[in-house]
Formats: C-alpha cells, sequence, structure tokens
C-alpha cells in the first residue's frame, strides 16, 4: 500500500493546497486542508457601525476586544458575553501586574530589535564591501587584459592598433578576443 494514497480509494480532502502538496502524506494534506489563517483588519472594524455585543458574532466580539474602541460598559459587557474573552483580560491584567514579567516581555522586544536592527547594519554593511571588492578585482583584471594586449600589440610593433584600441572600446575587445584575452 502507498503511504501517499489514502485506503479509501485516493480520495484526498478538499481544499487549495497548491503543488507543493503533492508529495504530501495523506495525513498531511489533511492537517494542511483544516488550517486557516485569518486576518483581522482592526481599522476597516472600527469605521463599521456599532453593533450591540449580544447581536457580535464570536469574530466580531474579538475585534471590538482588539479594537479597544469600547466604554467601560461595553467592555464589561463583552467580558461577561465570551469566557475566551474573559480569559484573554484575565491574563493581560495578570501579566501587567507583574512588574517582572513585563519587564521581561519589554526586555525580550527590545533585545528582537536590536538584534534585527544589528543584523540589517551588518547585512548592508557586507554588500557595501563586496561591491568594492567586485570592482576592485574587475578593475585588476580589466588592467591586466589591457597591460597584456598592449605588451603584445607593441613586441609585434603594432603602434596604430596600439593607439586606436587606447581610444576605441569595440576595437580594443575585438583585439581582447582575437589574442584570446
Amino acid at each position: 500500500m502507498n503511504p501517499k494514497r489514502p485506503a479509501n480509494g485516493g480520495l484526498r480532502p478538499a481544499g487549495p493546497l497548491g503543488p507543493e502538496f503533492e508529495e504530501a502524506t495523506y495525513d498531511e494534506r489533511l492537517y494542511a486542508a483544516a488550517c486557516g489563517l485569518h486576518f483581522l483588519e482592526i481599522p476597516k472594524y472600527t469605521k463599521s457601525p456599532k453593533k450591540r455585543i449580544r447581536d457580535m458574532t464570536k469574530m466580531e466580539r474579538w475585534l471590538a476586544y482588539f479594537a479597544n474602541q469600547l466604554d467601560d460598559d461595553e467592555k464589561g459587557e463583552l467580558i461577561m458575553s465570551d469566557e475566551a474573552i474573559h480569559k484573554a483580560v484575565d491574563a493581560a491584567r495578570t501579566f501587567l501586574q507583574n512588574d517582572a514579567e513585563r519587564l521581561a516581555y519589554i526586555n525580550r522586544e527590545l533585545a528582537i530589535l536590536d538584534y534585527n536592527s544589528d543584523h540589517r547594519d551588518v547585512f548592508e554593511e557586507g554588500k557595501a564591501e563586496g561591491r568594492e571588492e567586485g570592482r576592485t578585482e574587475g578593475q585588476a583584471l580589466a588592467d591586466k587584459r589591457w597591460e597584456i594586449l598592449m605588451q603584445r600589440l607593441l613586441k609585434e610593433q603594432r603602434y596604430e592598433e596600439a593607439n586606436k584600441a587606447a581610444a576605441d572600446a569595440g576595437f580594443r575587445e575585438k583585439l581582447f578576443q582575437k589574442y584570446g584575452i
């Protein structure tokens, strides 16, 4: 039995999984089809007309919580209307009351910002150094090619071609190709 095909005759879970899942096992495809990613567009929510808390869907209650646009009475009603939001508010209150936890969180966020900033700066410096190195090496190679060409032309006493090569980049390139330089 092929582990990539289910025993049910090859049926796959429905969903737009894309070509990267062609080699996935049935269980991996099933898991991917069950997962979902939701974007909460809070700025759009705050512009929509207000509903009463009891008339809101679960998603709208979470949007109201994150948007932080409710007055005290509405916040109280929101907290009482949904157990998960109640737990989230309790966790936030506990976190905000614990100075050590809050300080550790702030320090961690600052450390991440510093790390990202340093990483970005070092990356940019590395790119600049790499470009400069490339220019230097490229110029050295061009100088060496020019030197070899001039030595060959002068050795063969082809002074007119040497003058023309100095003035005309296209002619110079033809000579490079002719001499295999």
